[in-house]
């Protein structure tokens, strides 16, 4: 096959012969620019894997922060009841007496706690104490109570919709301010000498899958106290 060489001459005097050869030149080159400028309109709207990449971590970190502000938010807040705990385990142990005990629990639970109102109830009261108005209020006593009692493993948490609550609180107190509970054996060992009930409310304050080891613990503490002080002698 043979090179063919044109020179500028020989263009120009094509281009002079066949004029319309120029105008389907020009109609060709703007066809060419509208095609380069929506191929780069296409890029543009396209993301490229690594864009994606960064798109997810920084979705990922955003979720990452905040589910670290949650567990710090539940940190303090642990902190903060641990505290109180910690509070109330001192003073009860500084108790020498029944009532002492009592009412040490009661305030501790009513000022630093915000319970209100709190209820303790014993199958028997201890020796030398006759008086039932030296606790914070009085639930009745029965076979059904001591029944229930006995099948708590661990504290008792729901709503009070529906429910005779003055079993726990006593007859005196106000059903329609009360509108959650806690309630939780006390033990000596494995044997059951009564309840402590705790209202709120706050109808979200107690509910069944709360966690209870806060309750578990404020319970064992006052048996302990108890059983120490009063139902040991």
């Amino acid at each position: 096959m043979s090179n063919l060489t044109l020179t500028a001459e020989q263009i120009s005097a094509f281009l002079q012969q066949n004029p319309e050869v120029v105008s389907q030149i020009f109609v060709l080159a703007d066809n060419h620019q509208n095609d380069d400028s929506n191929s780069n309109n296409n890029d543009n709207n396209v993301i490229s894997l690594q864009e994606q990449q960064t798109i997810y971590l920084r979705e990922k970190n955003s979720q990452l922060e905040n589910k670290l502000k949650e567990l710090i938010s539940f940190g303090e807040e642990n902190d903060i009841t641990s505290s109180k705990m910690h509070k109330l385990n001192v003073a009860l142990n500084l108790a020498t007496t029944f009532s002492g005990v009592i009412n040490t629990l009661n305030f501790s639970l009513k000022e630093d706690f915000d319970v209100d109102p709190v209820s303790v109830c014993f199958w028997e009261l201890p020796k030398g104490i006759s008086d039932e108005k030296s606790l914070p209020t009085n639930c009745r006593i029965n076979a059904k109570l001591k029944e229930f009692a006995t099948t708590l493993k661990r504290p008792y948490c729901l709503s009070t919709e529906g429910l005779e609550i003055s079993e726990w609180f006593g007859s005196n107190c106000d059903e329609n301010s009360i509108k959650s509970q806690a309630i939780m054996a006390i033990k000596n060992g494995d044997e059951v000498f009564g309840i402590l009930a705790l209202g709120s409310n706050n109808p979200n304050r107690f509910f069944p899958q709360m966690g209870t080891i806060y309750l578990e613990r404020m319970s064992e503490m006052l048996a302990a106290s108890l059983v120490r002080t009063v139902f040991s002698k």
